[in-house]
């Protein structure tokens, strides 16, 4: 049965192909409750027993799958029990839509499954008469998809005690109909026997467990034609030579760094080669400009000189040089002494008033000069610069 079914739905798949499915994946659990009655007598409805179930099962594939039913029934027999039978079948499971339609991707809203089996009955009667019987059953279920998980269940089936053990009843049979003889509960040898029969129809509810793919049904491998393919693996080559380049680009920048960081260590490690350099004088700002033919400072002019005292004061070692000039009016040798007394008048002032060590001093005369100032009247000055002893 099971290679028919596979068979059939290979057949249906045509070029499809299901994803990879775990052991772990596309099991259910359901539960259910209904009624049964004697298969042969009669009067059914008046003769109705209540039962409920529980049913675990695993679909192996889209069509077929198999189950484990435990059913208790209730009234069925004159025992003291509450419960008068127990049984537990192995069912096969056929999917008759995904059978022969061919499975979608995902579950129909209303699916016919064929369902077959056997397994162990045990009948509770009163006076040590309990019988163990093999038993058989099949039926339909008819089943709502209400969501991808859940589903309603319509179940008509037929059960058969198919063996017991012998037992001596003169009231009631393995079913709990009149007899007037011995009999065996079930028979002997196994066979069907409608009068060790019993009609059932429940109703329950199933639950199916979310499965690796992350649905809770099956679902089909997505495939890819040629096209695709060859699309996707330029795409792969692409990206792969992009990471080559980036490796590249990578191994250059880390030899770029190693180069640096030579550099760097060599220049660390580098001998300092120190170079001194003695300036030999700086000219300071500040002139003191004279009136004509004139050898003393007036009032005007002292701000320049109190500014060379207060750089002198801050700057304790600098040695200021005073350098006087005349304008070109006069004789050469007037100019020079005139000169000369201009920068002694700005040194003795220096001294005196700013208490300028006079060693630290030097009035030196230059003589006539038309170079410094574009005016002549400004070429009547005294200068200064600092310089070395």
């Amino acid at each position: 049965m099971m290679v028919a079914c596979a068979s059939a739905f290979a057949a249906n798949a045509q070029t499809q192909a299901l994803s990879q499915s775990k052991l772990s994946d596309n099991w259910y659990v359901g539960v259910n409750g209904g009624v049964v009655a004697p298969a042969h007598h009669y009067k059914v409805l008046d003769n109705l027993n209540g039962q409920a179930g529980l049913t675990i099962g695993r679909y192996i594939t889209p069509v077929y799958g198999l189950s484990v039913e435990g059913n208790t029934i209730f009234g069925l027999t004159n025992s003291a029990t509450v419960v008068d039978q127990l049984n537990v079948t192995l069912m096969n499971n056929v999917n008759l839509n995904n059978l022969f339609a061919g499975y979608k991707g995902e579950p129909r809203k209303f699916e016919i499954v064929a369902r077959a089996g056997a397994g162990w009955g045990h009948t509770f009667m009163n006076g040590g008469f309990d019988a163990n019987q093999i038993i058989a059953k099949a039926g339909l279920s008819f089943n709502i998809n209400v969501t991808s998980a859940l589903q309603i269940n319509i179940n008509p089936e037929i059960t058969w005690a198919l063996t017991s053990a012998q037992a001596t009843c003169p009231t009631l049979n393995s079913y709990g109909t009149a007899a007037t003889q011995k009999f065996y509960v079930g028979q002997a040898q196994p066979y069907f026997n409608l009068n060790n029969a019993l009609l059932g129809l429940n109703a329950g509810i199933t639950y199916k467990f979310k499965n690796s793919n992350g649905t809770h049904n099956f679902t089909y491998a997505k495939l890819y034609d040629q096209a695709e393919i060859d699309n996707l693996n330029a795409k792969l080559n692409e990206q792969k030579a992009k990471i080559a380049d980036q490796d590249k680009a990578i191994k250059n920048g880390k030899k770029t760094i190693k180069d640096l960081e030579d550099e760097l260590n060599e220049c660390k490690n580098r001998k300092v080669e120190v170079k001194q350099v003695t300036v030999d004088s700086t000219k300071l700002a500040p002139v003191v400009i004279f009136d004509q033919g004139k050898t003393t400072v007036n009032n005007a002019q002292m701000p320049s000189v109190s500014m060379i005292a207060t750089y002198m004061k801050s700057h304790k070692n600098a040695n200021v040089r005073i350098k006087g000039y005349a304008s070109p009016e006069g004789s050469a040798e007037i100019n020079e002494k005139i000169a000369q007394a201009r920068a002694e008048a700005v040194k003795t002032i220096l001294v005196k008033k700013y208490k300028i060590k006079e060693s630290r001093l030097e009035a030196k005369g230059m003589g006539v000069t038309d170079e410094l100032f574009s005016e002549n009247d400004w070429n009547r000055v005294a200068t200064f610069e600092t310089f070395q002893k």
